[in-house]
């Protein structure tokens, strides 16, 4: 039986394109690391409004994507810039959307930071060349990877517990569930950013936390971020309670 070849495709507003899931992509329990997927899609759809700051974008995780998944990545591309969204697919499910901003709630201050005056801040961090593209500018999947590590260091700083203690030892993971993030401009090579970050909700469960990345006095990005706790298995997690003594040292900073 010959076995049946999926090519890249366009279907009146869609443009289908399959992607394999390979090492680059994946952390160390071959779950793919959420930048990967904004790599993914400037390669496939540079054109996207999403890397045109100033962009506002949602994006939703729904199902884990791991080593070796054969997905679909489907843009559906209406007549209004602002109604297109992208859908990662595989086996009829949806594992992760991307959509515009609600034109209402896209408008980001320069001092939207300013209040924020308890917010955990990270060291400075000098955007160098290989965080940026041809034009100097950093790329948004390097965006990710900063806030990535600025929410490990907030941890760290938080709970007096390194960070892979929590995710090695104790078997407690924190994936990201839902961004929301407005993007003014994307800071250039030579420039330096700090991060600001706050949790504003704790829940059961999960925790939604905001960031500021801030040039000088002046905000670029900001993001609403939503994890989940989750208990680490053999094959997969399972969701669990936020445990007690981390509960207690997020409501100290919120």
């Amino acid at each position: 039986m010959v076995p049946t070849v999926i090519k890249e495709e366009r279907i009146a507003n869609l443009q289908v394109h399959p992607v394999t899931i390979r090492f680059p992509h994946v952390d160390n329990a071959g779950i793919i690391f959420y930048p990967r997927y904004i790599e993914l899609l400037l390669k496939h759809l540079p054109g996207l409004p999403l890397f045109s700051p100033p962009t506002a974008f949602v994006i939703e995780f729904r199902k884990a994507n791991r080593l070796g998944d054969k997905i679909q990545i489907v843009l559906d591309s209406a007549a209004s810039p602002d109604e297109w969204s992208v859908t990662g697919q595989m086996n009829g499910d949806d594992y992760f959307t991307v959509r515009p901003m609600a034109p209402e709630r896209s408008m980001l201050s320069p001092d939207a930071h300013l209040s924020q005056t308890s917010a955990f801040a990270t060291i400075d961090i000098p955007v160098g060349e290989w965080m940026s593209d041809r034009q100097g500018h950093m790329y948004l999947s390097r965006y990710f990877e900063t806030l990535n590590v600025s929410i490990e260091k907030w941890f760290e700083a938080t709970l007096d517990l390194p960070f892979h203690q929590l995710h090695v030892e104790r078997r407690i993971g924190i994936p990201t569930v839902r961004f929301q993030t407005k993007c003014r401009e994307l800071p250039k090579v030579g420039d330096t950013v700090r991060m600001l970050f706050r949790p504003i909700r704790i829940g059961s469960r999960s925790m939604t936390s905001r960031s500021w990345m801030v040039r000088g006095d002046e905000c670029l990005v900001e993001t609403e971020q939503v994890i989940v706790f989750v208990r680490m298995q053999e094959n997969g997690f399972e969701t669990i309670e936020i445990p007690e003594y981390v509960r207690d040292a997020f409501a100290a900073k919120s």
